[in-house]
């Protein structure tokens, strides 16, 4: 009887997703001295799950073409100017400050990896971040005009605590880039 209902827990759990309940009660149930005491467990395991859920949901919709994490990044590698500055944009104060960050370089120099790593940083420090191309940017704002939903795009992009916009300079040799940006002035 006491396995039926077990699974039965499990089921509800599933359906109610409550992931870190399902996995943990019957362990809980075990070492709980009292219903207060077992309750609190559950729902700190539920916490868990719930905060470990809310950043994949967040890395998921930021669009990152790969993960990248600053602690997986040779330092060394990187220009002497992006090492000297790379601490102080790891505590990702520039956000809460709303300061504009610009990476320039070379190709192959690091930019984009290291713009990933800070965006996942910021993900899994609750920020909202969009990872994008210029050309893509550019696609879905002709898109949004020619279908009158850029009010909407617009609303949508003001929610983003942080916006990476990469490959600029390969944008600014693109002649439908440089005539849409005409148009647009």
């Amino acid at each position: 009887m006491k396995v039926k209902l077990n699974e039965e827990i499990k089921e509800y759990c599933s359906l109610l997703k409550l992931k870190g309940i399902r996995d943990n009660f019957e362990e809980v149930m075990s070492e709980a001295t009292d219903y207060e005491d077992f309750l609190h467990r559950l729902l700190t395991f539920e916490m868990v799950e719930k905060d470990k859920r809310s950043i994949e949901c967040r890395i998921r919709n930021a669009h990152f073409p790969y993960n990248q994490y600053l602690e997986n990044i040779e330092i060394n590698y990187l220009p002497e100017d992006m090492q000297k500055k790379l601490p102080e944009l790891a505590t990702l104060d520039f956000i809460e400050k709303g300061k504009n960050i610009i990476m320039t370089g070379n190709p192959g120099t690091g930019k984009t990896m290291v713009s990933i790593a800070l965006g996942l940083k910021a993900c899994m420090a609750g920020y909202k971040v969009l990872f994008i191309t210029v050309p893509l940017l550019v696609t879905t704002l002709k898109e949004c005009n020619s279908a009158k939903t850029l009010r909407y795009f617009e609303n949508r992009f003001e929610k983003y605590d942080l916006v990476i916009v990469d490959e600029l300079c390969k944008a600014s040799h693109n002649s439908s880039y440089e005539k849409y940006s005409i148009m647009q002035s």
